[in-house]
């Protein structure tokens, strides 16, 4: 039952209409239920991201240095948790303008997904690096992310996060006919995705 909780966790952080309090007394639970190991991280991670929402960021960054302290460096789903940790980390530096700090977090989190071949999460963390670099000036490198991103995206065949992807090039350049051709992209594959109906789940 604390497993399914701990989904059901991560729902309740994701809708901004339930109040966050019950959530928050189901992931102490898990913490304390899980004495170690990859379930007592992810139960950190999701108290780091529900304390996000609730603007804690001191408390977030320290439950998230305290789930990777329960992840190993070998184990492949160990590893993705640990990247989306990193990833989370790093969003929360960036945040608070900590931009060196947080891109440290975001090269840790690639190389986690990396070592675990998780392409989906190298997707969301080379925009993360792009964004990042684009907030220090350097438009070049700032691209070079979010093209490896991009292909990663046509890859995975993943539309929102190529159109994501485009959105994010198109802030990149000043010259305004590649601003409107990646804007022009991430629309068009925006309205297919908005036009598509809901599929239900397996």
């Amino acid at each position: 039952e604390i497993g399914s909780g701990l989904v059901g966790s991560e729902m309740c952080i994701r809708d901004r209409y339930l109040s966050l309090l019950p959530c928050d007394s189901l992931l102490n639970e898990a913490i304390h239920y899980y004495g170690s190991g990859i379930n007592r991280a992810k139960a950190f991670m999701y108290k780091g991201r529900l304390q996000l929402r609730m603007n804690m960021y001191k408390e977030a960054i320290e439950s998230d240095f305290a789930a990777l302290k329960e992840l190993g460096n070998t184990d492949a789903e160990e590893l993705r948790v640990k990247g989306m940790i990193y990833e989370d980390l790093g969003n929360l530096y960036v945040s608070q303008v900590l931009i060196d700090k947080g891109m440290d977090m975001f090269l840790k989190s690639k190389d986690c997904f990396i070592s675990c071949d998780y392409k989906k999460g190298l997707c969301f963390v080379f925009n993360d690096i792009g964004w990042g670099y684009l907030l220090k000036g350097d438009t070049l490198r700032a691209r070079d992310n979010m093209k490896c991103a991009l292909g990663l995206a046509l890859e995975e065949n993943d539309s929102m996060i190529v159109s994501m992807t485009n959105h994010n090039l198109s802030c990149t350049y000043e010259e305004v006919d590649s601003m409107l051709f990646y804007g022009k992209q991430s629309l068009a594959l925006s309205l297919i995705h908005i036009s598509e109906p809901t599929r239900p789940e397996p």
